[in-house]
């Protein structure tokens, strides 16, 4: 809303694409994405990519699963709690090596 009506036709791409360069929002929410994208290679150089990807995952989906449940307010179900309880379980038992 804040940016206005934007036009995606190709002469109105550029001055969206400026008017988006402007808002603080957006500069924080790429400034952040490249971040995540450094801290990712940094975790595959570290861990195998078998066990990174299922883990940043499953933590991602509980992430936004409990925040939106404390920010917003959203109802949580019994199945959703096991889901997110299993999803648990299988990060814990893939950052267990060797221990059963």
């Amino acid at each position: 809303m804040a940016l206005g009506d934007l036009n995606f036709s190709f002469s109105g791409i550029f001055s969206a694409i400026l008017n988006a360069l402007q808002n603080a929002w957006i500069l924080i929410g790429i400034f952040l994405y490249g971040v995540s994208f450094l801290l990712w290679l940094f975790i595959i150089s570290k861990i195998q990519l078998n066990i990174a990807y299922p883990i940043i995952f499953s933590l991602q989906v509980i992430l936004v699963a409990v925040a939106s449940w404390l920010l917003f307010k959203e109802y949580l179900s019994l199945w959703q709690i096991l889901g997110i309880a299993f999803m648990l379980v299988g990060v814990f038992l893939l950052t267990t090596k060797g221990w059963f």
